[in-house]
């Protein structure tokens, strides 16, 4: 297994093991900052519910006549807070 490699071919396979490790290192990468990413999608849309449950849970745990609840001005008080933060 004596192999003689001219001058061509020792830069051409450095080349070449030099492109392949920057195409894994690219993959790597892309891989990387998609998941990040995909979680700080996540993030924002759990403080987001994290949000609508803030305004949420005092309301349903004050009792209230049921005529209170199909008013329509009860129905903007209580939608209004929920609304305002899923517009942000």
């Amino acid at each position: 297994m004596n192999m003689k490699w001219n001058v061509g071919t020792k830069i051409g396979t450095g080349f070449g093991l030099c492109g392949i490790l920057m195409l894994v290192l690219a993959v790597v990468g892309y891989r990387s900052a998609s998941t990040s990413l995909e979680r700080a999608r996540w993030v924002a849309h759990s403080q987001q519910v994290l949000g609508i449950c803030r305004v949420c849970s005092p309301i349903c745990k004050t009792p209230r006549p049921a005529s209170a609840a199909t008013s329509s001005r009860a129905s903007r008080i209580i939608w209004s807070p929920i609304r305002r933060v899923s517009r942000t």
